[in-house]
C-alpha cells in the first residue's frame, strides 16, 4: 500500500468586521478580519496559511484553536490598522507540513473600504430550531462609524404560513463600536411549524440598512426522562440535596435544557438547571443538579418533577417524584438589647427567645464560650443564660446576657442549633454607648514667674456634635492645694483657662467634667507647667541687687539657686547697724543685697511671687535699710505709703512728719557710685535700694501703675533767683565717679542723706550742720550771705588721683565768690578761676576734708607798683636789673618777651614773694642760654594770691650791646 498525501483545501474564506459575518464592504475605521477554513483529509497541520492583501507582502494567519484538520480549522488574520478607502483584493495560500508537501488551491476575493452609513451585522435568531412554544430571540449588531443613534432597529419575520411579524429591537451603547440590538418572541407564542426567514432593518434617520437570514425551523420532537431521584431524602434545610435524572432522545438530539422543578412545602416552585456528562443521548445521559449547602430550605415535605426540551424545541414528558423531607430549624425570636443607649457604667441586657416547631432542645456548642444560645457582640461570642426553668421549646424559652460595653455604637446577633440546623439572626445595631473624653494641654518649655499661662482643653461627647457644658480645671502649685476654675465650653467643646503662677517649681493641672444622664463624668490627663523665677544677670564687679520673690526659706542659697558664698553676699542690718556676710545673711522678701563677683553670673531664682496687683509691706527699722521691689514691673517710689502705729500715710506726708525720707539711693555698678532715686522715679525689679527710716515703720509698695499722692519735683542745678543757687560737686578717682552731690541756697532748705559706701569707691559726703547723718544734698535757707559747707571725700582706692569738680558753677550769680579750701593741705582755690582740684590718695586710700566758702565777692586783687628796669655793665658783662613792690603775698611769674609778645625767657615761674620790694636779674640770654640781639623787649610781671586773685604789669626795656 502506497501512502498518498492529499492536497489541503482552503474554503469558506471571507472578510469580516466582527469575526464571523462575511462582508464585501469594510468601514474606513475598522480593522478587517480575514477568515479561511483550512481542511486536510490526512489531518496534516499546515506549514503556513498566508494572506496577501493588495500588493503587500504576505502575512501569516493564525489558527483559532482546533486541531481537527479533517473537519477543518479556521485561520484568522486582522489588519493592524484601518485600510484606505476604495477597493482592495486579497488572496490566501496554504501548504501542509507533510514531507510531500502539497499546496492548497489559492483562494481570493475583493472587498471595498467605504464610509458607511449604518451597518447591520451578526444577525441571528436563537434557537435556530425549536419547539413552537420556545422563545426565539433575534439579535443584530448595529454599527455606525459616525456614531449615529438609530431611528429604529427592527426585524421583519417571514413565517412559514406566509404571514409577517415586525419586532422592534432595543439596545444602547457606543454605536461607532457596534451595539447589539435584541428582541424576543416570547415563549408559548405557538408559532407555526416550518422554515422561517427574517430581515433586519435599520435607519439612522437618513440611510437604511438591511440584513436577511433564514430561521428558525420550528419542530416538535420530544425527548424522554427516567430514573429521577433526590438524595438525601431527609436532612437539614442547610444540607446539600442532589437531584439526578436520565435524559434519553431516540434521535440523539442534545437537550436544549434539562431541569428539575422543586416543589416546596408551600406549593411554590424553584427550577434548577441540570448538567450532564456524555453525548450519547440515544442511550441516555445522566443529568444532575444540586441545591448547595446553606441554601436554607424551608422545612417540610418537598416534591419535584424533571422537565427537558431538545434543541429542536420538543419537550419531554415531565417526570415527577417526592422528597426530600427538610428539618424544621429552631427560631430565635425577639432578639434585642436594652437600653439602646447609655453610659460606660450602664449594664446592657441582651435577650432572645429560642423556639423550635419540632420541640427540639438546643444543642450546646462545644468549646469556648459554649452555651446553648450565644450572642455575638462586635465580633466576640458570649454564652447566654436560660431565664427560668421552662423546657417548652415549642412555646419558646428566653435567654439573656448582661454586659458593660466600651464607647461607640455596637452590633450584635444571636445563634443556636438543634440536631440538624444552626441558625443565626441578622446583625442588629445597638446599643450606642456614650463616652466623654476630656483633654488638657499646657504650653511647652519653662514659664517665667508672673507670666500668664493659658491651659487649653477639649471636651468631646461621642455622638454629639454640639457640646455646651461646664468643666472645672484644678490647678495646683508646688506648695498649695489645688485651685478650682470653672469654665463653660464653646459649642465645639473647646475651653481654656488662664492663671498667673506665683511660685516657682512644677505646677500641675487637670480638667474634670461631672457628666450627665447620658455620659459618665471624666477627668483629663494631668499636665505639668514648670515655672522658673524671672532670670537676670549679675555683672562682674560689685552690684546692689534684689529679687522680687518671697524666698522659699531664710537661706539665700534656696532663693538664688546656688551657693551664695560664690558671689560674696552681703546685707546691711539696720537693727545691728552693721554689715552681715554669708552665712549670716537672711533671705527676705523686699530685701536688697550687695554681691561681688569676678564674672557675670546668671541667676534663676526660686520663690513665690507676691500678688502683682496688691500692695506689699516691707518692715523698716530705724536707720538705713536695704530694700528691693517685689514686682516684676517698675513701680513708682512716690506711690508708696508708710504705716506707723496702724495709720497709713503717703510717702510725702510721712517724710514731712519726719518718719522716713522720701527718696532712696541705688548703686551704679558702672560708675561705682550711688545715684539718688527721687519720689518721681521708678523702682526697678532686681535693683537694690537704700532708704532711711527715722522711726520703725512699714513701707508699703503699691503695684505697678499706681500714682503718687503728691510729688514736688526738685531742680537742683537751675539758677532760681538772684539769691537762690545750687552747685553740683563731683568726685572722681580713676573710673569711679560720685556725682549726685549738691550744695546751695533756696527759699526752702533741703537735705538729702547719703548711705555709706561698700568698697571700690570714691565717696563725697557733706557734713550736716546739725551733725546728723552725712549728706549728698545741703540746700540751705537764704538767711546769711556767707555760707560754709564742710564735706569729706573718702576712697579706698590707693595712690589714685582724686579730682573734685563743679561743672555747673557758671549758673551761680556773679555777685558771689566761691572758694574751695583743702583743710588737710591748707590750699585755697577760687572756684570761679579753676574748673577742678586734684590731690593724690594715700597708700590705703583715705579721706580728705574740704570746705566751700560762699560769700559776696570782694575785689582784693594784688597790686604791683614801683616797677624799675635798668641795664648795667660790669666786668665786661651786660645785665638787666628788675625790681617791683607787692601789696600782699603772692605767687609771682616774671617773663621776657620780644616786642611782638613772643616769649623769650621765663625768669621766674610762680615763686612765692612777700609783701614789699622784690628784685631779679636778667643776663640778656634766652631760654637756651644764647645772648639775644640788641633791641626792644618787654618785662611781664604777674602776681597771683592764694585765693586766685591776679595782677599783671608790663614794662619795656631797650637792650644795647
Amino acid at each position: 500500500t502506497v501512502a498518498v498525501n492529499h492536497k489541503p483545501e482552503l474554503r469558506d474564506h471571507k472578510v469580516t468586521m466582527d469575526g464571523s459575518t462575511a462582508v464585501t464592504q469594510v468601514s474606513k475605521t475598522a480593522r478587517p478580519i480575514f477568515l479561511v477554513t483550512y481542511q486536510d483529509a490526512d489531518n496534516d497541520a499546515p506549514k503556513f496559511v498566508r494572506l496577501f492583501l493588495d500588493s503587500a507582502a504576505g502575512v501569516n494567519m493564525t489558527s483559532t484553536g482546533s486541531t481537527n484538520y479533517r473537519t477543518g480549522v479556521v485561520y484568522r488574520y486582522q489588519a493592524p490598522a484601518p485600510l484606505a478607502l476604495g477597493s482592495h483584493t486579497y488572496r490566501i495560500v496554504a501548504q501542509d507540513a507533510d514531507p510531500f508537501a502539497e499546496q492548497a488551491t489559492e483562494v481570493s476575493g475583493t472587498f471595498e473600504v467605504v464610509n458607511f452609513a449604518p451597518v447591520l451585522s451578526e444577525g441571528a435568531v436563537a434557537p435556530a430550531t425549536g419547539s413552537h412554544n420556545a422563545a426565539f430571540t433575534y439579535s443584530v449588531k448595529y454599527t455606525d462609524t459616525d456614531g449615529d443613534a438609530p431611528a429604529y432597529v427592527r426585524v421583519r419575520i417571514f413565517r412559514s404560513d406566509n404571514t409577517e411579524q415586525v419586532l422592534n429591537l432595543s439596545g444602547s451603547g457606543d454605536y461607532a463600536q457596534g451595539v447589539t440590538f435584541t428582541g424576543t418572541i416570547p415563549a408559548n407564542s405557538r408559532l407555526p411549524l416550518g422554515e422561517y426567514r427574517y430581515r433586519f432593518e435599520a435607519s439612522d434617520g437618513e440611510a437604511t440598512a438591511q440584513l436577511e437570514g433564514d430561521g428558525p425551523e420550528v419542530t416538535n420532537a420530544p425527548p424522554r426522562l427516567s430514573n429521577g431521584t433526590v438524595t438525601p431524602v431527609r436532612e437539614s434545610g442547610r444540607a446539600a440535596f442532589r437531584y439526578a435524572v436520565t435524559y434519553t432522545d431516540e434521535d440523539g438530539d442534545a437537550p436544549d435544557f434539562v431541569r428539575v422543578v422543586v416543589v416546596q412545602p408551600n406549593g411554590s416552585e424553584i427550577t434548577l438547571d441540570m448538567t450532564g456528562s456524555g453525548t450519547d443521548y440515544a442511550v441516555g445521559v445522566i443529568y444532575t443538579a444540586e441545591v448547595p449547602t446553606n441554601s436554607n430550605l424551608a422545612p417540610g415535605s418537598y416534591g419535584f418533577r424533571f422537565i427537558a426540551r431538545d434543541n429542536y424545541g420538543a419537550d419531554a414528558e415531565p417526570l415527577p417524584g417526592t422528597g426530600p423531607q427538610v428539618n424544621s430549624p429552631p427560631q430565635l425570636l425577639n432578639g434585642r438589647v436594652t437600653p439602646l443607649s447609655g453610659r460606660l457604667s450602664t449594664e446592657y441586657v441582651y435577650e432572645v427567645t429560642y423556639k423550635d416547631a419540632d420541640g427540639d432542645a438546643p444543642r450546646a456548642f462545644t468549646g469556648t464560650p459554649g452555651g446553648e444560645v450565644q450572642v455575638n457582640v462586635d465580633g466576640t461570642w458570649y454564652a447566654m443564660n436560660r431565664v427560668g426553668t421552662s423546657t417548652d421549646f415549642t412555646q419558646g424559652v428566653t435567654y439573656q446576657l448582661r454586659l458593660r460595653l466600651s464607647e461607640g455604637t455596637h452590633t450584635f446577633y444571636f445563634r443556636t442549633q438543634d440536631q440538624f440546623d444552626l441558625v443565626e439572626t441578622p446583625v442588629q445595631t445597638g446599643p450606642t454607648v456614650n463616652k466623654a473624653t476630656i483633654t488638657l494641654t499646657a504650653p511647652t518649655g519653662t514659664v517665667v514667674l508672673g507670666q500668664t499661662v493659658t491651659l487649653s482643653g477639649q471636651l468631646t461627647l461621642s455622638g454629639s456634635a454640639t457640646v455646651n457644658e461646664t468643666v472645672q480645671v484644678v490647678i495646683s502649685s508646688p506648695v498649695a492645694a489645688g485651685e478650682v476654675k470653672t469654665v463653660n465650653t464653646a459649642s465645639d467643646g473647646s475651653f481654656s483657662v488662664q492663671f498667673t503662677p506665683g511660685v516657682t517649681g512644677p505646677w500641675s493641672a487637670y480638667a474634670s467634667w461631672a457628666g450627665n444622664a447620658e455620659y459618665d463624668g471624666v477627668n483629663s490627663n494631668t499636665v505639668t507647667v514648670t515655672v522658673s523665677g524671672a532670670s537676670f544677670t549679675i555683672p562682674a564687679g560689685i552690684s546692689m541687687i534684689s529679687i522680687p520673690l518671697v524666698p522659699p526659706s531664710s537661706d539665700p542659697d534656696f532663693l538664688f539657686g546656688f551657693n551664695t558664698a560664690t558671689i560674696n553676699l552681703i546685707r546691711w542690718s539696720a537693727l545691728e547697724n552693721r554689715y552681715l556676710v554669708t552665712p549670716n545673711v537672711r533671705a527676705e522678701a523686699g530685701a536688697a543685697y550687695w554681691v561681688r563677683t569676678s564674672r557675670e553670673v546668671q541667676v534663676n531664682p526660686t520663690g513665690t511671687l507676691v500678688d502683682q496687683t496688691q500692695p506689699y509691706a516691707i518692715p523698716l527699722a530705724r536707720g538705713w535699710n536695704m530694700i528691693g521691689s517685689v514686682y516684676l514691673q517698675p513701680t513708682l517710689l512716690g506711690a508708696a505709703q508708710v504705716r506707723v502705729s496702724g495709720q497709713v500715710l503717703s510717702l510725702a506726708e510721712a517724710a514731712r512728719r519726719g518718719l522716713i525720707r522720701d527718696y532712696a539711693w541705688r548703686y551704679d555698678p558702672v560708675a561705682r557710685a550711688y545715684r539718688q532715686v527721687r519720689s518721681s522715679d521708678l523702682l526697678q525689679p532686681f535693683v537694690g535700694y537704700w532708704i532711711r527710716a527715722l522711726e520703725d515703720v512699714e513701707l508699703i509698695l503699691n503695684p505697678p501703675g499706681s500714682r503718687a499722692a503728691d510729688i514736688t519735683p526738685v531742680n537742683r542745678s537751675a539758677k532760681m533767683s538772684e539769691t537762690d543757687w545750687s552747685v553740683q560737686l563731683v568726685a572722681r578717682a580713676g573710673q569711679v565717679v560720685d556725682s549726685d552731690n549738691y550744695i546751695g541756697v533756696s527759699t526752702e532748705s533741703q537735705r538729702v542723706e547719703k548711705p555709706a559706701p561698700l568698697e571700690g569707691y570714691v565717696h563725697l559726703q557733706l557734713q550736716s550742720p546739725e551733725g546728723d547723718a552725712p549728706l549728698a544734698v545741703d540746700v540751705r535757707r537764704s538767711a546769711s550771705l556767707k555760707q560754709v559747707y564742710t564735706f569729706e571725700v573718702l576712697t579706698d582706692l590707693p595712690n589714685t588721683p582724686v579730682t573734685l569738680s563743679w561743672p555747673n558753677l557758671a549758673k551761680v550769680g556773679r555777685h558771689l565768690e566761691m572758694v574751695l579750701v583743702d583743710l588737710d593741705a591748707n590750699v585755697r582755690r577760687v572756684m570761679t578761676a579753676v574748673p577742678s582740684y586734684t590731690y593724690q590718695s594715700g597708700t590705703n586710700g583715705g579721706s580728705r576734708r574740704f570746705q566751700v566758702i560762699v560769700q559776696p565777692r570782694v575785689r582784693t586783687a594784688p597790686v604791683i607798683s614801683n616797677v624799675r628796669v635798668a641795664q648795667t655793665r660790669a666786668a665786661g658783662s651786660m645785665q638787666v636789673q628788675i625790681s617791683y613792690t607787692l601789696s600782699a603775698e603772692a605767687s609771682v611769674a616774671v617773663q621776657i618777651t620780644d616786642a611782638t609778645g613772643k616769649p623769650v625767657r621765663a625768669l621766674q615761674a610762680g615763686q612765692a614773694a612777700g609783701r614789699g620790694v622784690s628784685s631779679i636779674t636778667w643776663d640778656g640770654r634766652n631760654g637756651a642760654g644764647i645772648a639775644v640781639p640788641a633791641g626792644a623787649y618787654m618785662v611781664r610781671i604777674t602776681a597771683t594770691t592764694s585765693d586766685g586773685q591776679t595782677a599783671s604789669v608790663v614794662q619795656p626795656v631797650v637792650l644795647t650791646r
